[in-house]
């Protein structure tokens, strides 16, 4: 990520999303170790359409290739 910004999403596996979303859940010491950097393998970067910085741009194009071809 440091190319693209300086600070990293959290990025919860599937295996934590019921406990990540337990409302009944107030252990923060658990919840935080949850909250660790995505390995970089698991992660691909790619162009996006600069619409992606208006809040009035919703749906599956905010996320499909941007540019002319997927060798940028």
């Amino acid at each position: 990520m440091a190319p693209i910004h300086d600070r990293m999403p959290v990025i919860l596996q599937p295996a934590d999303f019921d406990v990540w979303l337990d409302p009944q859940n107030h252990d923060s010491e658990s919840l935080r170790s949850l909250m660790h950097p995505c390995a970089a393998e698991l992660m691909t970067a790619y162009p996006v359409s600069p619409a992606i910085n208006r809040s009035s741009v919703d749906g599956p194009t905010c996320i499909e290739w941007f540019g002319n071809s997927a060798e940028n």
